[in-house]
């Protein structure tokens, strides 16, 4: 089954899972130092349980998400950690090693190279709205029967 098929039949849509990282209802403390984001669906929560790495700048690190019954986690709009709610960044690393110097790409994305060169990591500005954009298109193809995907 492709990302499409599933995004285009499931109850929760990619913009939904967006909102509930770069904006999330509450966050709430997890097990083993990590975080749960909810984000409220009706009488449901999508939960995105998140933790940080030892980096730089600590990002959050989404380890999973789920669809869960809302009265049995929700707890009223708490925040006992900051996930990304005042900036839309979003990084994505590529090698585990400290960047030397970073370029603009285009006005959403800069990239970050190593002394050698290497890209080390990708930095997209206005996240949701950015990769949306992206992958819009993308899921959007109809699979082509007979055909396999890789």
């Amino acid at each position: 089954m492709f990302l499409h098929d599933i995004l285009s039949t499931a109850v929760v849509k990619l913009e939904d899972i967006l909102n509930a990282v770069f904006s999330p209802d509450e966050v709430v403390r997890g097990h083993s130092g990590r975080f749960v984001a909810h984000k409220s669906l009706n009488d449901y929560l999508i939960r995105i349980v998140y933790e940080y790495e030892n980096y730089e700048n600590e990002f959050p690190v989404v380890i999973t998400l789920y669809i869960a019954k809302k009265e049995r986690y929700f707890r009223d709009g708490i925040y006992e950690d900051k996930i990304l709610t005042d900036s839309d960044i979003l990084e994505i690393r590529i090698l585990d090693e400290k960047p030397k110097y970073g370029e603009e790409y285009d006005e959403n994305m800069i990239i970050h190279y190593s002394e050698e060169n290497r890209v080390v990591k990708i930095e997209i500005l206005d996240a949701s709205k950015t990769i949306l954009s992206f992958l819009q298109p993308i899921l959007e193809q109809k699979p082509i029967k007979g055909v396999t995907r890789v």
